[in-house]
């Protein structure tokens, strides 16, 4: 796949993932449904390349492995269900992704004691960007 993946395109894929309604997941039915997203199918090394995808992707086959077999509901309450069986899937990915960030960020935490950063230096506001000022030729 020569087209790298943007942000948008991304989280288009994991929200693609997060409501796959079949009753089983693939790779290749990945790749498949991401040439409306992308324009090319991409190949599964490229999508399991990115941490967030392949993560999703995880997490939905644990779902569709864990949960029963599907029982004949009326159309609401089959709506409810899906309904749920997608949010409990971004819930799941979701916590996964802050635990990431919390451990990540308890990295960041001690590299800064070690080099002897302090609070207020972690605190301070990011520099203001001028957009109307134009450089000086040199």
């Amino acid at each position: 796949m020569g087209k790298r993946l943007s942000r948008r395109n991304i989280d288009a894929i994991v929200h693609m993932i997060d409501n796959w309604s079949g009753e089983k997941l693939t790779w290749r039915d990945i790749c498949e449904g991401c040439h409306e997203i992308v324009g090319v199918v991409p190949t599964r090394q490229s999508l399991s390349s990115h941490k967030r995808i392949k993560e999703a992707y995880g997490n939905k086959k644990r779902l569709l492995f864990d949960s029963p077999g599907e029982r004949p509901l009326p159309s609401s309450l089959r709506y409810a269900s899906n309904r749920i069986d997608l949010l409990e899937t971004k819930v799941n990915r979701l916590e996964e992704e802050n635990r990431q960030l919390l451990q990540q960020f308890a990295v960041w935490q001690y590299n800064a004691y070690k080099h002897g950063l302090t609070e207020w230096q972690l605190n301070e506001e990011l520099p203001k960007i001028d957009r109307d000022r134009t450089e000086d030729a040199l």
